[in-house]
C-alpha cells in the first residue's frame, strides 16, 4: 500500500510546534537556572549541543527506515526539520543566535583554557628582585667583608698596601698572603672598644706590629698624624706594610695621596683621582680635598725635617699597640 508524503511548504501541525514550544521551555529553564551570562550561555550551548545529536541520530534513524517504509521515514525527518527550525527562530528572536551558543563561534562563551587560566600577578617579578638585591647587600656586607679584605689595593707591590677595616678572618688572610710586618691603623674602631682589642690580638696572634694613629672619619684631625704615617710607610723596616682606617676611603686615600706625592713625584691633582677610583667621594665628603689644599706643603716640610707641623699640636713618638700600653691618640686639630 503505497503513502503520499507532502515535504513541501506548509504550516507547522500542531505536534511540530508543540514539540518545539517544549523544546524552547527546557532551553529557557536549563538558561535561567544559571545566575551568570557566562554560566548561561554555557549551558545553553550544551543544551543546543544535545539537541543537535539528538536530531542527527533521529535522521540516522529515518534514513535506514527509508529502504524499508520510505513514507514514515521522510515524515519523520519532515517533523525534525519543522522542529529545528522552530527552535531557531526561537533562539534569534532571543538575541542569542545559534552560532553564539557555541557551534560555530568562540566569541560569545570563552573556552575552558581561557576561563582556568589564572590571573596575571605582576608583583612576582618585583618579589623576586627585592630578594636578589636583599641577598646581595647581605653578601657584600656581612659575608664579603668578613672573608675577604674590605676595599684591598696595592700602593707598591711588595712594599705598601691599603685597605679599609679588617675582620679577624680577613686580617690573617691579608697577613698570611702578602707576608704583612707592619699595620698602621688610623682608627677603624674606637680606642678601647671590644673590636679594637680584637684587632689587637689578632695582629699580636700573626706576630704583626700594629700602630694606630687616630683620625676624623671624614680624613680630618692633627696632621702630625700624617707626618707620622710616612714615616713609618717610607721606612724598609717596616715592609710590607699594610694602612687602613674604616672605610678605606678618606683617610687612607689622603695618606696615599701624600705619599705619591712625596715619594714619586705624582701631583696632587692626580693623586686625588687614584681616591676617587678606590671609593671617595667629593660631593660626600669635600674635606678631603681642603685637607690635601691645606696641610700638603706643611706636611711635606714636617716630613723632609723630620719634625712637626707648623701651627699643629706636637705629637709623641709612635710605639707599636701592645695589650698592655697605652694608644697613641692624635684627634686633636
Amino acid at each position: 500500500m503505497n503513502r503520499s508524503v507532502s515535504i513541501g511548504p506548509s504550516r507547522p501541525s500542531a505536534k511540530n510546534r508543540t514539540a518545539a514550544m517544549k523544546l524552547m521551555i527546557a532551553t529557557r529553564t536549563a538558561v535561567d537556572s544559571n545566575s551568570s551570562r557566562q554560566r548561561s550561555a554555557s549551558t545553553a550551548r550544551h543544551s543546543v549541543q544535545g539537541i543537535r545529536i539528538a536530531t542527527i541520530v533521529r535522521a540516522t534513524r529515518a534514513r535506514h527506515r527509508l529502504v524499508s517504509d520510505p513514507g514514515d521515514a521522510l515524515g519523520d525527518g519532515a517533523r525534525l526539520c519543522a522542529v529545528w527550525g522552530h527552535f531557531e527562530i526561537w533562539c534569534d528572536s532571543a538575541g542569542w543566535g545559534v552560532d553564539n551558543l557555541g557551534m560555530t563561534t568562540n566569541e560569545a562563551v570563552p573556552s575552558r583554557k581561557t576561563r582556568e587560566k589564572k590571573p596575571a600577578r605582576p608583583w612576582i617579578p618585583a618579589l623576586w628582585a627585592v630578594a636578589v638585591a636583599c641577598a646581595v647587600w647581605f653578601y657584600v656586607e656581612q659575608v664579603h667583608e668578613d672573608i675577604f679584605p674590605k676595599r684591598f689595593h696595592t700602593v707598591v707591590e711588595g712594599e705598601i698596601y691599603r685597605s679599609g677595616k679588617l675582620t679577624s678572618a680577613a686580617m690573617t688572610k691579608v697577613v698570611r698572603k702578602h707576608d704583612i710586618k707592619t699595620i698602621v691603623d688610623f682608627g677603624a674602631y674606637k680606642i678601647d672598644s671590644k673590636e679594637d682589642a680584637l684587632q689587637q690580638a689578632m695582629a699580636d696572634s700573626l706576630g704583626t706590629t700594629r700602630y694606630r694613629l687616630d683620625l676624623h672619619g671624614d680624613a680630618t684631625g692633627n696632621p702630625n698624624a700624617y707626618v707620622q704615617a710616612l714615616r713609618l710607610m717610607t721606612d724598609p723596616a717596616n715592609h710590607p706594610i699594610l694602612v687602613h682606617c674604616g672605610a678605606g676611603t678618606e683617610r687612607t686615600g689622603c695618606v696615599v695621596v701624600l705619599y705619591r706625592h712625596l715619594l714619586e713625584g705624582v701631583p696632587v691633582a692626580e693623586g686625588y683621582k687614584e681616591a676617587s677610583s678606590k671609593g671617595h667621594s667629593g660631593r660626600r665628603n669635600p674635606h678631603l680635598m681642603d685637607v690635601l689644599n691645606t696641610w700638603t706643603d706643611p706636611i711635606t716640610e714636617a716630613w723632609e725635617t723630620g719634625g712637626d707641623v707648623p701651627g699643629a699640636e706636637p705629637l709623641p713618638e709612635p710605639e707599636p699597640v701592645r695589650a698592655s700600653t697605652s694608644v697613641v691618640s692624635s684627634t686633636g686639630r
